[in-house]
């Protein structure tokens, strides 16, 4: 069974539709993982080429 956000969308449609939006020298490149405390976060690029997991909070 799919996991459903309380907008009630899938999680993977939250996840295509941030694909490719740029947050400062961020961009999200697709999915996400959640921490032990419920935090996302999302697979991201710095400009410098660097690829890391950026907490949701961080890229507003």
């Amino acid at each position: 069974m799919k996991e459903v956000k309380a907008e009630g969308r899938p999680e993977n449609e939250a996840a295509a539709d941030m694909a490719g939006s740029r947050f400062g020298r961020w961009t999200v490149l697709d999915d996400f993982i959640t921490t032990p405390k419920g935090e996302k976060k999302w697979h991201c690029r710095c400009d410098c080429g660097t690829e890391r997991y950026v907490l949701e909070r961080s890229l507003k």
